[in-house]
Parts: structure tokens; sequence; C-alpha cells
């Protein structure tokens, strides 16, 4: 499974990913911290991603 994270604050970004490893053992975890290169990940056809975390701000 390729899970992808996508957090523009680095603290965030590398907590997420030790949780996400911890949650989710055998799978690959690619972390960005731009959105913009998370999106030229997604277009380059070259992955899957199976699941994507990204940073959701709510009132």
């Amino acid at each position: 499974m390729l899970i992808m994270l996508v957090e523009n604050n680095i603290d965030e970004l590398r907590n997420l990913q030790r949780y996400v490893s911890e949650c989710y053992t055998d799978s690959d975890i690619v972390p960005f911290s731009d959105s913009s290169d998370a999106m030229q990940f997604i277009q380059s056809d070259r992955f899957s991603v199976d699941l994507c975390f990204t940073e959701v701000v709510m009132p």
C-alpha cells in the first residue's frame, strides 16, 4: 500500500509519518510538505496512491 501525506508544517508531518507508519507497518509512506509537489507526484502516473492524508483546517 502506498500512503501519501501532505502537511506544510514539518513537525506535524514528521509526527503524522511516525503515527501512520505504526498503524500501517507494511506500507510505503511518501511525505510532502508542499501541495504542488504532491500534485505532481499524483499526476506523474508512475505510482498509484492508495491512501492520502492531507491537512484539513476546520473552524
